[in-house]
């Protein structure tokens, strides 16, 4: 996708900073997802998030997100018998 700037704004922000700016309007308005606003701002997800850190913009963290997370590391703590012997103790409804 090419995108055309107005002329004041094409002069004063790089194709980087634009790509950014984009960016961060997708993902705080629920558009894109993290992994998509850092593709789309050319960093890592963790790049992008620091950047948003910066940027003092809250990074939405609902149940389900925690859920699905939880649930990696119960898998991944089971598939690993060096942590066996760990468990987590998930907030109440969060199941």
């Amino acid at each position: 996708m090419e995108l055309m700037l107005p002329k004041p704004l094409d002069e004063r922000l790089s194709q980087s900073q634009a790509s950014l700016h984009l960016a961060i309007g997708l993902f705080i308005s629920e558009l894109a997802t993290l992994g998509q606003a850092a593709a789309t701002a050319g960093m890592s997800q963790g790049e992008f998030l620091r950047e948003l850190g910066s940027r003092h913009i809250p990074i939405l963290y609902g149940g389900d997100e925690l859920r699905d997370d939880l649930d990696a590391v119960d898998f991944w703590l089971r598939d690993d018998r060096r942590f066996g012997h760990l468990t987590i103790d998930r907030p109440d409804g969060i199941g």
